[in-house]
């Protein structure tokens, strides 16, 4: 072997061995971030899985790190996230964060230092100190973006939806049939050692399913901290990427749906309910989709933060949508209350007038209808007498 091979050849394992190191180096550090979880000490866990990244680009230590992030973020606060003193070594091994001076009532070992600011009027509780010093401090908005960022890593390696739920049914079918066996067993005294292993199966098959809904947890994690920072935009943006992937998926539509309200457009959520009914054969899930639209309605109405005109128009738009409920399933009496309520609303909205009478008209022959159901209910659900003992020879 020629010198320059040789010398090639330890500069490759010299490689080797120090790409070993790192991943080793990486390991420990996420399993030490995991401990650090595990105590709610989500900054010191974040400082660990952030230094473990930069040894090994792994998805599920981006996934950890999301959660951590996740674990500092504050719902609908808009001050600084304080995450530890700038002095201590996880404000330098947790990137971008940016130096603020605050009074906080420190406790020894606790790092939940956001609201419990104190000055010469307000004292801190026993065990704590008034500490005025400099936090890395990150804010909300910042936080949830860059964990989403870590999440998606992870989410992009995840098996299909498709598969998730093939796989899903199949682990429900079983805790099905461990159920029915578990029942055909009750009360039998030779099965009790029987019973216990299923009831031990079912349970195993149980955090199965919850491991295999991961994915989808982790995407309502992910939307939810872009709502509760207000970052409407960045939802709405995703899961219509989402969508494209797979359109007319009535599920992904429905969250559409849901975003749109919470950013206050009554009128495309009610439009992508209206997409939601189209896209489902199932009549369940299309009378459940129009609901939907007579709930927004009525939850808008309620609320009593329109105009005359937009109290008209998401009346009309209810009623309608409702309507459609009550032709799916005439036996429901929830869309029939709801829009017995709308017509009361828009009655109210149109003011003294003939539209009026006749709003009023229409919920009163709607609670009429209310009515008759709930009687035909109740009877069904009353206990029947006894048939009278047949005569013999009779």
């Amino acid at each position: 072997m020629r010198n320059a091979d040789r010398a090639i050849l330890f500069a490759t394992m010299l490689l080797v061995a120090a790409s070993g190191c790192d991943q080793l180096g990486g390991r420990n550090q996420n399993r030490q971030g995991g401990r650090w979880y595990r105590d709610g000490k989500f900054s010191d866990a974040l400082a660990q899985y952030e230094q473990a990244l930069k040894k090994v680009d792994d998805p599920t230590v981006h996934f950890n790190t999301g959660l951590a992030y996740h674990g500092v973020f504050k719902a609908g606060y808009d001050k600084p996230v304080l995450l530890a003193f700038q002095s201590e070594d996880v404000c330098k091994n947790i990137p971008n964060t940016k130096p603020v001076e605050a009074s906080i009532c420190v406790k020894e070992g606790d790092r939940h230092y956001n609201g419990n600011e104190c000055d010469d009027k307000a004292a801190c509780p026993a065990l704590s100190t008034c500490t005025k010093t400099t936090f890395c401090s990150m804010m909300s908005v910042d936080i949830a973006n860059v964990a989403a960022g870590h999440l998606q890593r992870w989410l992009k390696v995840q098996p299909t939806d498709d598969s998730l739920h093939a796989e899903i049914a199949k682990v429900e079918a079983q805790i099905a049939d461990l159920n029915e066996k578990l029942e055909a067993d009750a009360g039998k005294a030779d099965k009790k050692a029987e019973s216990a292993a299923l009831e031990d199966q079912i349970k195993d098959l149980g955090k199965r399913i919850d491991d295999l809904k991961a994915k989808f947890h982790v995407r309502d994690m992910m939307t939810q901290m872009w709502l509760d920072s207000d970052q409407y935009t960045k939802a709405l943006d995703y899961w219509t990427a989402l969508l494209a992937e797979k359109p007319n998926d009535p599920n992904r539509m429905a969250v559409l749906a849901g975003i749109n309200l919470k950013a206050n457009d009554w009128r495309k959520s009610i439009d992508w309910y209206l997409k939601v009914a189209a896209a489902t054969n199932d009549v369940s899930a299309k009378a459940t989709a129009y609901q939907f639209i007579g709930n927004v309605a009525w939850s808008k109405l309620n609320s009593h933060t329109l105009s005359t005109f937009e109290s008209v128009e998401i009346a009309d738009r209810g009623i309608g949508a409702l309507q459609k409920a009550i032709e799916l399933q005439p036996a429901n009496t929830k869309p029939i209350s709801l829009e017995a309520s709308i017509f009361n609303f828009r009655g109210t909205a149109n003011g003294a007038s003939w539209a009026t009478a006749i709003d009023r008209a229409s919920a009163q022959d709607l609670q009429h209808v209310l009515h008759v159901l709930n009687d035909k209910a109740k009877q069904k659900a009353a206990p029947q007498p006894a048939p009278a003992p047949a005569i013999p020879g009779g």
